[in-house]
């Protein structure tokens, strides 16, 4: 190979490795300062207000969707515990509890717009239509249309100490609620007995669901004794516990039924949202209040 020739071979292998070398220095850090676009999902998520619960104890579920694209995302079905989100509970040994998973899907029109984020609340156990769950270890895992959740793993235990005491008598206290023979007097008799509990067991886990059952029989009270007897009471000690939601749709469909006046309802959920700010109780009453204002 001639001199020419060689000189020419050795510019070549000093451009390409001069060439790698400035790739290397200028070329990586501009693929460090090269804008990376965050990972778009729509986000969707459930949680209970305990990991142990009690036999007989109420089930509470809140799910959450967050729309974390630029996009709108579309609610085909509605999102609710019990229209459109779909649930399966399973034990320890495999046996899942979602026989009744399509049973009440709603079809819906809404969309969920960038940034914005929707919840909902709700009862499991009414929606799977069992009483309770039996003692034992669970899994919980949502789905909504595309959308899988986190699962979530409680365990469910038999009542001891002074909550033995209370099961008996919620267990007791429910068959003789529910007995059709007499329907009104079984009633009153029944909620003399919920409110025994409350007194002498105040903080059993079960009161807040026994105020639930407490408002569902209130329709007889004046608007005072409500308040002053139930609603006020509960708020006081569980105005962040999700069972306030039941207790202030019964009330805001009381005072629907015994006031004449939009005013007057808004004022008393006014007075809800403003004192009891940051809490379930307060949040939704700010929902109730919006739902009023569009009608």
């Amino acid at each position: 190979m001639s001199k020419t020739h060689w000189k020419y071979f050795y510019s070549i292998i000093y451009i390409g490795i001069f060439s790698s070398i400035i790739f290397v220095i200028v070329g990586s850090d501009y693929l460090k300062n090269e804008a990376i676009p965050e990972q778009q999902y729509v986000d969707f998520k459930i949680q209970t207000e305990f990991d142990n619960y009690i036999e007989l104890q109420k089930l509470w579920i809140k799910a959450e969707i967050i729309n974390n694209t630029s996009k709108d995302y579309l609610l085909s079905t509605a999102f609710s515990i019990y229209k459109g989100i779909r649930f399966e509970i399973q034990d320890g040994d495999g046996k899942k509890y979602n026989q009744y998973m399509d049973l009440h899907l709603v079809a819906s029109s809404d969309t969920l717009k960038p940034n914005e984020v929707k919840e909902a609340s709700g009862d499991l156990e009414y929606y799977f239509g069992i009483s309770n769950l039996p003692a034992g270890d669970f899994k919980i895992t949502a789905y909504y249309q595309d959308l899988i959740s986190n699962t979530i793993n409680l365990s469910v235990s038999e009542p001891s100490g002074k909550e033995t005491e209370v099961f008996e008598l919620l267990e007791s206290n429910l068959n003789q609620r529910y007995n059709l023979n007499n329907i009104s007097q079984n009633m009153d008799s029944a909620d003399s007995g919920l409110i025994f509990i409350i007194d002498n067991y105040p903080n059993s886990v079960y009161i807040p669901q026994i105020y639930e059952l407490l408002m569902h029989n209130s329709f007889n009270k004046s608007i005072d004794d409500l308040e002053n007897e139930y609603v006020l009471k509960f708020l006081e000690k569980y105005s962040n516990h999700f069972s306030s939601r039941v207790i202030l749709v019964y009330y805001n469909s009381f005072l629907k039924r015994n006031l004449d006046s939009k005013s007057q309802i808004k004022d008393k959920l006014i007075y809800i949202k403003d004192n009891y700010k940051n809490t379930f109780s307060g949040k939704f009453a700010g929902e109730l209040i919006k739902i009023m204002e569009k009608k």
